[in-house]
């Protein structure tokens, strides 16, 4: 697991980076098209909101002043090209997200997938070593407590034979 985690900060390394290094070119690229394109886009707009605006109403059957109708006509013109170029915007700003969102779920996906694999192998690993301990358990279980209990019982059984034929035992044993 030890020996996967540089290969992964790489990864992650590189993943962003390249997002880092697209959002800058994107955002070089906005800015450029923005400060060439939306000062004249917005005078434009305005221009077209304005010749509406002063247009006269059909509906309230105005007057219309000479070229009035060219006027609205200009406008209307620069309505349809200046929606043009809003929608190329707008697509451009949409396919970027949609590349940022597909990167982003693919990285989601690779991370997840490795996570299962690292929380299987915790799971395999802690096992074995609760087997381990339970064995190593037992093991000195039997060597310092069961071991020394056996001798302890034939001892004491070959202590409980030899009571009556007058053989001295370890217990019977004279201490200097």
């Amino acid at each position: 697991m030890a020996a996967n985690r540089p290969e992964t900060t790489t990864r992650a390394r590189a993943f962003m980076t390249s997002t880092v290094v697209d959002l800058a070119q994107y955002a070089r690229n906005l800015r450029l098209m923005l400060n060439d394109k939306s000062k004249p886009l917005a005078a434009r707009g305005i221009k077209a909101f304005n010749s509406g605006q002063d247009a006269p109403s059909f509906e309230l059957r105005s007057p219309s002043k000479p070229g009035g109708l060219d006027e609205m006509a200009e406008g209307a013109r620069e309505l349809e090209t200046l929606e043009t170029c809003l929608r190329r915007l707008s697509k451009g700003l949409s396919h970027f997200n949609r590349v940022i969102g597909e990167r982003n779920s693919k990285a989601v996906a690779d991370r997840s997938a490795k996570s299962c694999d690292a929380l299987l192998a915790m799971a395999l690993l802690g096992n074995l070593a609760n087997q381990l301990a339970s064995v190593t358990t037992m093991r000195v279980c039997n060597a310092k407590v069961a071991g020394p209990l056996a001798q302890l019982e034939e001892e004491t059984a070959a202590s409980a034979k030899n009571v009556g034929r007058g053989v001295q035992t370890p217990v019977d044993a004279p201490t200097e």
